[in-house]
């Protein structure tokens, strides 16, 4: 298993931001 991928590092960090985006929403709620 390789320890680290770029592109699922990518993934991650654009699921990483939308879940950021929505936590406000949350908040707000």
């Amino acid at each position: 298993m390789d320890a680290l991928d770029f592109s699922d590092q990518l993934e991650w960090t654009a699921e990483a931001k939308a879940k950021l985006k929505n936590i406000p929403y949350f908040v707000r709620s």
